[in-house]
């Protein structure tokens, strides 16, 4: 089916007819599908004018008649962005010297270096993509015409499917009909765009240039290295730079990467899996993956060595990341490839015994981690193993009794030496370390039990019996982890000194800034923040946090950036907008739906999110589950908060099961003194801390301590998760707008004026809005309807 010529690109002909009458030269460029064909015919046939048209092969002219044999009204130059021939360059200067000929010339980009001067000489006329761009309304329009049902959506959907390319829009109006836009015609759309990219872009290139665009646009970016690994061209980079310089088909992406334009990628796809071989491709993917192995990339190795359908490289790769990364922080983007590769292969390699082992406990299968682990057991005691695999196993036994998430970890100094001794066998990375924090920002094994079995011992805490060991097997990556651990826990218990704690916080976080270590350095970022928040100034407090999110996303960290991203949603529930508790569920919805143990503290913050919101069912439901995983996985300091925030939505709906729920929550907090993480509810911990006084069996130094606390909290963000209230009787809709101008800060003659009503009906009005609310003046009014969300911020 052809291109329907009544489409026209009206800006790109006028510009042609100014030139024609001017007797400028023309150059017009853009992307392939932009509409310069189209616009050049459009204009001579709208003329009645002629033309003679010489294309390109091969970076050269594919002819160049005597310009004396030429009596046409324009000669018309296609594609000269892929001239590299010096003949070719010169004869179209020649033309652009001779006075009786018209030139018009086409590229795919701004014009090129060595046609420059004579577009400042000659005084072209420049026609840019822009120009060439279809009217969005006419083009709706037609598609309306075309088809009756198609909507002002389904159009958007037509542009956005397009990437607002000219000609495969066209190609789309072409397949429409009277059943509408589906995922048929743009099928239909992108075979005729791409008979049309294949006529005029890849052929136009040699079989060896059309190899290399294929094989670059088979992936979604690519490296010069990665490019010469494929090719088995050293001159890959040089090739680049041509394309770049004489067409569109590659984008600079930055950071060295590159890619094929996205108009290209899918014909250049298609090509490989239409053309190549399954052997061929399998070939192709394997490099790709060794390319990704060889650079660190291990997921993107995985991906690729998958599509080569080779499960002994899968294996490799995971048993590396197995050995690299015993914790498995990243297992969610690994664990399907576990099942891509035999289970003889896994059960006979120790590392991957103890990865499966570690996935299943992070997703809260016990008794599946502990078959693996006796699996793993059995192995190393296995004769029939040889030696070497048989010690790897007994160490990766130890490694698991201090790692795995549901294991007793009330031993922590212990199992600090165990890691140490691990470590010295290059067994066990360090990385894992930071999990001993107490905190929920990165802490997988806290160290309540820890800190106060050796409190009273030692006097600053667990750690400095062990200190100087701790710091030689550590190393540099972790300079600062062990004074950071001692000062999390006296700020949590609220008995450290806060100049001395910013000051040092800042001091361990330079530290740790210079050696790239980001999980010691956000631990220190939310302390500070922490502090600053208790001070009442909670915007200060967020732009740290904030600012620190940028990093972590350049970093490239995703459980760094969703935990830093939680803390700043919880934060925004201190301002008391329940918009922004609603908006945030959204974009954690995937970690709700399938929680996993490394997502634990997105589940907290969604439980005061729910809160918030006075979803109270569902945080009742969720307390419930994630105390279950708490209790079992032996985490006192998550069990804490989740219990306080049981307590809380039971207080709320009025059920006296707040009590049990509080009396334990305050038994975890006494019992390890830290009396920070429950003043952190402030105003919604407050009610029930009033109502339980006098009734708790709790040291009076620490229920002193929390109510004081508590109460800070309370009165710097009194809007904190805040339990919604209900009008008794809903407002009208000129209430409504009342009540919003009202919020405005519009004064009662503005209103008045705004509305078009006399002061009396203002009054009337306002006196409803009062009773309604429950409230007896205009500032109560306000504060009310903007916490129901009654009105817009």
């Amino acid at each position: 089916m052809g291109v329907m010529k009544y489409i026209k690109t009206k800006q790109a002909v006028r510009k042609l007819i100014q030139a024609e009458r001017s007797g400028r030269p023309i150059y017009i460029y853009g992307r392939a599908g932009a509409g310069k064909s189209r616009a050049v015919n459009e204009f001579l046939n709208m003329r009645g004018l002629t033309g003679t048209f010489i294309g390109c092969e091969a970076g050269a002219l594919k002819r160049m008649p005597d310009p004396d044999s030429i009596y046409s009204d324009f000669v018309v130059f296609e594609h000269v962005s892929r001239i590299t021939d010096e003949e070719s360059q010169k004869y179209i200067v020649n033309m652009l010297r001779n006075v009786r000929l018209r030139v018009i010339i086409e590229g795919r980009r701004y014009v090129p270096d060595w046609l420059r001067i004579w577009l400042m000489a000659r005084d072209f006329t420049l026609i840019g993509e822009e120009d060439m761009t279809i009217n969005s309304h006419e083009l709706l329009r037609l598609m309306k015409a075309k088809s009756g049902q198609l909507s002002d959506d389904e159009f958007e959907q037509i542009l956005d499917d397009c990437m607002h390319n000219s000609y495969l829009e066209i190609c789309v109006l072409n397949h429409l009909d009277e059943k509408g836009y589906s995922e048929r015609v743009l099928d239909e759309a992108f075979k005729e765009f791409d008979a049309y990219l294949q006529k005029n872009s890849l052929d136009y290139f040699n079989a060896g240039i059309q190899e290399y665009l294929v094989i670059a646009g088979y992936l979604d970016s690519f490296t010069i290295k990665l490019g010469e690994m494929l090719t088995g061209d050293a001159d890959f980079g040089g090739f680049i730079e041509r394309m770049k310089s004489s067409s569109d088909l590659i984008e600079d992406m930055g950071d060295g990467k590159y890619a094929i334009n996205p108009l290209y990628r899918d014909l250049c796809r298609r090509r490989v899996h239409e053309k190549y071989s399954e052997q061929r491709k399998q070939t192709l993917y394997g490099r790709i993956g060794l390319y990704f192995e060889l650079n660190g990339d291990m997921v993107r190795a995985l991906d690729a060595y998958d599509k080569a359908g080779d499960t002994d490289k899968i294996g490799d790769v995971l048993s590396r990341i197995a050995i690299m990364n015993p914790d498995m922080e990243h297992f969610r983007d690994i664990e399907k490839y576990f099942a891509k590769i035999p289970l003889s292969t896994i059960e006979s390699r120790p590392a991957l015994i103890s990865a499966v082992s570690m996935m299943q406990s992070l997703t809260f299968d016990i008794d599946g981690s502990e078959r693996w682990y006796r699996k793993l057991k059995s192995f190393a005691e296995d004769e029939s193993n040889n030696q070497v695999d048989r010690k790897e196993a007994l160490y990766r036994l130890k490694t698991l009794d201090v790692i795995l998430p549901h294991r007793d970890h009330s031993r922590v100094t212990e199992n600090i030496e165990v890691i140490a001794e691990q470590r010295a066998n290059n067994y066990v990375s360090s990385f894992f370390v930071t999990d001993y924090t107490p905190s929920l920002i990165s802490g997988g094994i806290d160290l309540c039990e820890a800190m106060r079995d050796h409190r009273d011992a030692i006097g600053r805490g667990a750690m400095d019996g062990i200190t100087d060991e701790v710091n030689s097997f550590l190393g540099k990556e972790q300079s600062g982890y062990v004074e950071l651990v001692l000062l999390e826990d006296r700020i949590q218990r609220g008995i450290e000194n806060e100049f001395n704690a910013t000051a040092r916080l800042n001091e361990i976080y330079v530290r740790a800034d210079a050696i790239g270590n980001l999980e010691l350095c956000y631990v220190s970022i939310y302390l500070m923040a922490k502090f600053i928040m208790y001070n009442g100034d909670l915007a200060s407090a967020k732009k740290l946090v904030r600012n620190f999110l940028n990093k972590a996303r350049n970093a490239g960290d995703p459980h760094l950036v969703e935990s830093i991203e939680g803390t700043l949603a919880w934060m925004d529930f201190y301002r008391g907008n329940t918009k922004l508790a609603d908006e945030w569920l959204k974009t954690v919805a995937g970690q709700l739906a399938a929680p996993d143990f490394l997502s634990r503290y997105t589940m907290i913050v969604s439980m005061r999110a729910f809160m918030a919101l006075n979803d109270l069912d569902e945080v009742i439901a969720r307390t419930a589950r994630m105390e279950v995983v708490f209790r079992k996985y032996h985490r006192p300091f998550m069990l804490m908060q989740t219990l306080e925030q049981r307590a809380i939505a039971f207080y709320r709906q009025g059920s006296q099961a707040w009590r049990d729920a509080l009396s334990e929550c305050l038994g975890i907090a006494v019992k390890y003194g830290y009396v920070m993480p429950l003043a952190d509810e402030g105003a919604s911990l407050l009610p029930l801390l009033e109502e339980w006084d006098g009734e708790a069996n709790v040291d009076p130094g620490f229920w002193e301590k929390l109510k004081e606390l508590t109460q800070r909290m309370a009165d710097n963000y009194p809007e904190y998760m805040k339990p919604l209230e209900v009008p008794v009787e809903a407002l009208t809709p000129t209430e409504g707008k009342v009540m919003q101008l009202m919020c405005d800060g519009l004064d009662s003659k503005s209103i008045c004026a705004a509305l078009e009503i006399s002061y009396n009906s203002l009054k009337f009005h306002k006196k409803n809005i009062y009773r309604k609310l429950g409230v007896n003046r205009q500032q109560d009014a306000v504060a009310k309807a903007r916490r129901l969300e009654l009105v817009e911020d």
